[in-house]
């Protein structure tokens, strides 16, 4: 990561990730609402989905929380 002007430059990843951790009630709200609002989504094919977007790091963060793979 770089700071240039005070602004932090950040991967997808990285800011998802990031949101997890500070914001984790709120994120676990936003991921049941994903998975709930969509037609034949599953906890385990949004981390997969995640996961096949590049953002692993947050991936395995939900995962955790989740207790899935």
């Amino acid at each position: 990561m770089s700071k240039t002007l005070g602004v932090e430059v950040l991967t997808p990843d990285q800011l998802l990730s990031r949101l997890v951790v500070e914001y984790e009630p709120q994120m676990l709200a936003v991921h049941r609402t994903a998975v709930a609002s969509l037609k034949g989504a599953t906890d385990g094919s949004t981390v997969a989905a995640l996961r096949k977007a590049g953002a692993a790091t947050t991936a395995s963060l939900i995962a955790g929380l989740l207790g899935v793979e």
